[in-house]
């Protein structure tokens, strides 16, 4: 691919990145408030366990720290004009511990991991 098709795929990475992250951001904020005594000024209230509580932070900070990956890799592309061998697999490995997470969030809410038998 020509360095010009590499630093518009920068481009688009570092926007959706960005989008992701400050939309986690928000939420986390949100959610945040909601887990406190009283809910949060918009008046959500968090009524699961402190555990599901956890869990719910635990995965939106993942989607976060994936977020953040993608945007530098974008920002890396845009610069160089290059790919990295080193940010590809460091997003893949994130997107695959993203996915664990959500199917352990899975298995979790409904009693623990699936019987194969």
């Amino acid at each position: 691919m020509s360095n010009r098709g590499i630093r518009i795929r920068g481009v688009i990475l570092i926007v959706l990145g960005s989008a992701l992250a400050i939309g986690m951001v928000w939420l986390l904020k949100d959610i945040g408030g909601a887990m406190q005594p009283g809910g949060s000024p918009s008046g959500t209230r968090f009524t699961g366990s402190e555990d599901q509580g956890r869990l719910i932070n635990g995965v939106l900070t993942a989607i976060l720290a994936m977020a953040v990956v993608f945007g530098l890799y974008g920002v890396f592309m845009a610069v160089t004009g290059k790919e990295s061998r080193v940010m590809k697999i460091a997003a893949w490995i994130i997107w695959l511990l993203l996915i664990g997470a959500a199917l352990g969030t899975g298995w979790s809410a409904r009693g623990g991991f699936p019987s194969l038998f």
